[in-house]
């Protein structure tokens, strides 16, 4: 006698899971970044400025939409503006234990508007400090 075969109950769904306030926000915050960056890949920098500042007002502990901005502010060659986005992406790195990598590449960003606007001293100092947080490709990229 052949064992008959015992018919397998579906799957139950699973349960629909709810965001939190805060992973709504961040979520939110991710769409404004990408709209962002394909401004940014455009040119169209003043765009990608407002998409990148409403991503941070949603997701004030990202330090990567301030690195947007401060991306942004070099290519407009804002150098001022550029050093001090990358200063507070900085500090809220530091305020939110940020990746390393990020800093290192924030650090890069300050030399490299160090060295544009041709404070040397500076550029180094600041190139030492990227250096020092994140020997990876995309901190030598900005150094």
């Amino acid at each position: 006698e052949e064992p008959q075969e015992q018919a397998q109950e579906p799957e139950p769904e699973p349960e629909p899971v709810e965001l939190t306030d805060e992973e709504k926000a961040k979520q939110a915050a991710a769409a404004e970044k990408a709209l962002g960056t394909a401004a940014y890949k455009k040119k169209n920098f003043d765009t990608a400025l407002q998409h990148y500042r409403k991503a941070l007002e949603m997701d004030p502990t990202n330090m990567v939409y301030l690195l947007n901005t401060s991306a942004v502010f070099m290519e407009k060659k804002d150098f001022e503006s550029a050093i001090a986005e990358a200063t507070k992406a900085v500090e809220v790195g530091q305020d939110n234990r940020g990746d390393f990598k990020l800093m290192g590449k924030a650090y890069g960003r300050i030399a490299k508007a160090h060295f544009q606007m041709g404070n040397l001293d500076e550029a180094r100092r600041f190139y030492d400090r990227s250096l020092s947080n994140a020997r990876t490709p995309a901190a030598l990229e900005e150094t």
